[in-house]
């Protein structure tokens, strides 16, 4: 099983349980886990369509809503997903940028 596939999967899984209020998160630590996933999915939409401008932009932000996880209560496999998806795109952002 692929280690990436799979560890997205349970970050969706914990995010899905979470926004289902199967797992109880605090209120603002829920709002932040969202984000992270909302802006995740954006920026890979962005790289997957060559916008590397809106791309950088929206790396910052996803690192900014990482810091904000990082300095949560929030278990620490959260924030290691987190942490995994942020190298992720990371790596993509600067691979795409060394292609242009």
């Amino acid at each position: 099983m692929n280690c990436k596939s799979s560890l997205e999967k349970l970050y969706i899984l914990a995010h899905t349980l979470c926004s289902q209020k199967v797992i109880i998160i605090p209120e603002d630590q829920s709002t932040l886990v969202s984000q992270f996933v909302e802006q995740y999915y954006s920026l890979k939409s962005s790289l997957a369509e060559q916008k590397l401008e809106e791309a950088s932009k929206q790396y910052q932000d996803l690192l900014s809503t990482y810091h904000k996880i990082n300095e949560t209560s929030l278990a620490a496999i959260h924030k290691e997903m987190a942490y995994h998806h942020l190298t992720e795109v990371h790596e993509q952002l600067t691979k795409t940028h060394r292609e242009q």
